[in-house]
């Protein structure tokens, strides 16, 4: 997974495993607007990615 701020700072990165069901990103806040993607990965090859745009004002999900 990754994510950023809309405005490029705070980007980051993490691998998870398959049975992770939620991933804190620390200090990133609800202010600003950012995007998450996640795309899976297994022995056959890395799935399509998944992407989350969280806006000011969204209530946190």
């Amino acid at each position: 997974m990754s994510w950023r701020r809309d405005d490029g700072s705070f980007s980051g990165s993490a691998r998870v495993s398959g049975t992770t069901r939620s991933f804190l990103i620390e200090d990133i806040g609800i202010e600003r607007p950012f995007t998450v993607t996640v795309v899976a990965e297994n022995s056959v090859g890395r799935g399509s990615p998944a992407t989350f745009r969280k806006t000011k004002g969204d209530r946190p999900s």
